[in-house]
């Protein structure tokens, strides 16, 4: 578990060295993400997809908002639960990060074979899973 960690830690070291987290994080890509892809979310539907707690959802979509990358707007199938849908600063801004990170991880794959990569990500999901169990 320790090099679990530490893979974590040296990870995040080695994004923001390369500028792809910004002051928001990765939770905030991850929302952009989501709301590109599907369109205006909750926040409860925020939570469930990044699978966090909706307190984490709520502050990262705050910063979102006060930066001008998403723009809250009215919910017509729940009243008290608004929408949060991407600006056009919000896709500038996730493509710009998609590009960064794409430049970085480009080609990393070709180090590994499909079956390594094959039993990492079932390991990585395993862990995900029992994490999301606590």
């Amino acid at each position: 578990m320790l090099e679990v960690r530490e893979t974590y830690h040296d990870s995040v070291d080695f994004l923001r060295k390369l500028d792809v987290f910004v002051t928001e994080g990765a939770g905030s890509f991850r929302i952009l993400a989501a709301i590109n892809v599907t369109g205006p979310m909750t926040v409860p539907q925020i939570k469930d997809r990044l699978e966090c707690s909706r307190q984490y959802a709520h502050r990262k979509t705050n910063a979102l908002l006060e930066a001008g990358f998403l723009v809250s707007i009215q919910n017509p199938a729940h009243r008290s639960s608004n929408l949060m849908d991407i600006t056009d600063k919000g896709r500038a801004e996730y493509r710009n990060r998609r590009a960064r990170y794409m430049k970085v991880f480009t080609g990393m794959q070709d180090d590994f074979s499909a079956e390594e990569l094959a039993n990492v990500i079932g390991v990585l999901r395993k862990f995900r899973a029992r994490i999301a169990k606590k």
